[in-house]
């Protein structure tokens, strides 16, 4: 989803699950300040979540709803229970934010702004080895898929996924890093 990475400026990651292509984006939220003439991450909400629309299904849809944007904001079910995600600033370095997911709760991400390139970069521990995050992927069991519950009120008390898987590359020498989890 290269394409993602060229059209959501500071996009850090994003998750992806089985059951359609619609992902959610992890954005980091960068605001020039001109008292310091430095631009860093916003204080108030450093990370931007939301959905991206980019299954064609939910496209069509929305082309004949007239928008034209397939940006859509998480429910509050979304935000509270699943996608969500809960930040705060380093102290000992501005430019670096730490996050913990409520999808992978146990891995702490730490965001950091790059200044020279004007980019955000998620690094996470993928099978014990710092990485760079490039997407989590959600696989969903075929009952929970293909039901329904994803468009019901009480989906988040039914949702387990069967399995997590994390990808990115290696800090060190930028090789491939994937580790799935097996939720039980």
């Amino acid at each position: 989803m290269n394409f993602l990475e060229q059209s959501i400026p500071h996009l850090a990651f994003w998750i992806g699950k089985n059951t359609n292509q619609n992902v959610v984006c992890y954005r980091g939220r960068v605001l020039y300040d001109p008292n310091t003439n430095r631009s860093g991450f916003d204080p108030e909400m450093p990370i931007d979540v939301f959905w991206m629309d980019i299954d064609p299904t939910y496209q069509q849809r929305a082309r004949a709803e007239g928008r034209e944007n397939d940006r859509v904001e998480l429910s509050w079910h979304e935000r509270k229970m699943a996608y969500g995600i809960q930040t705060h600033m380093d102290p000992q370095d501005p430019d670096q934010i730490v996050g913990q997911l409520h999808t992978c709760p146990e891995r702490p991400i730490r965001f950091h702004y790059d200044r020279n390139q004007d980019r955000v970069v998620a690094y996470m521990h993928i099978n014990n080895q710092p990485c760079v995050l490039h997407h989590i992927h959600l696989h969903l069991g075929d009952s929970a898929a293909s039901s329904g519950l994803l468009n019901s009120m009480f989906f988040w008390r039914q949702f387990t996924p069967e399995w997590i898987e994390l990808h990115g590359r290696r800090a060190d020498h930028n090789t491939p890093e994937i580790e799935r989890i097996i939720i039980s």
